[in-house]
């Protein structure tokens, strides 16, 4: 309704820096990229680590192990992404038997605790570790700061066959020896001497043919008894 002066204001959008450091080996890209954004932006940091470590998560404006994730730039924030040396455990093992690992699988990463149980299989032993683990204890437990490799040792259960007589003569083993790995079956022939006859055998093998067999399923005990002849036999 007469001459009119408009004036239209404009007020420049505030600004913020979002700083982003690395602990460890790896990377952090934004995007949009850059690093200088208008308020109220949202900016998706992706965390890259590289070969050999493990993106483990956010800390200062930004928290969680979210992978990529959001920040919402309302004033200048500063993140910083954790990276940590993962590493190999190698188990090997020697015999016949199994070595189970707590928590399963790897790589680790640096300073994990791994229990190893080892569990021979029937007729064995589990004797040993070697290897960057030494000692029997059944569990064991190591810790992973670097590349490791761990063998466990199994070895044949062995039993010991003792033989005693009563009288005069011998007692023949087949196979011989005396010690005999798990399961083995052995055959026991007795030899009077002469003037005299065998009459039985006892302890963990009874009755009197010879020869007679014992399976070795543990340590045992044989006795056998010869008596001498009658005058005249």
């Amino acid at each position: 309704n007469g001459d009119k002066t408009v004036t239209a204001n404009f007020e420049e959008i505030p600004q913020y820096t979002l700083d982003v450091t690395t602990m460890g080996s790896g990377s952090v890209t934004l995007d949009p990229a850059g690093g200088v954004y208008d308020e109220g932006t949202g900016v998706s940091l992706t965390a890259t680590a590289a070969p050999g470590w493990r993106f483990t998560g956010w800390s200062g404006a930004l928290s969680g192990s979210t992978n990529p994730a959001t920040i919402i730039m309302d004033e200048d924030k500063a993140v910083t992404a954790t990276f940590v040396a993962e590493y190999s455990l190698t188990i090997n093992s020697v015999g016949s038997g199994t070595v189970t690992a707590n928590p399963a699988g790897g790589p680790y990463l640096d300073g994990t605790a791994v229990e190893l149980t080892a569990a021979a299989a029937s007729g064995w032993e589990f004797s040993g570790w070697s290897g960057d683990l030494d000692g029997s204890a059944n569990p064991a437990t190591i810790t992973i700061d670097a590349d490791k490799e761990v063998t466990a040792t199994f070895t044949k259960i062995q039993t010991q066959l003792t033989v005693t007589t009563a009288g005069e003569g011998s007692v023949t083993l087949d196979p011989p020896g005396g010690v005999y790995e798990v399961g083995t079956t052995v055959m026991l022939s007795a030899d009077p001497d002469p003037g005299w006859r065998f009459s039985g055998w006892g302890g963990d093998l009874s009755g009197t043919i010879t020869p007679a067999t014992v399976t070795m399923d543990g340590d045992k005990e044989v006795l056998a008894t010869f008596i001498q002849n009658e005058p005249g036999i």
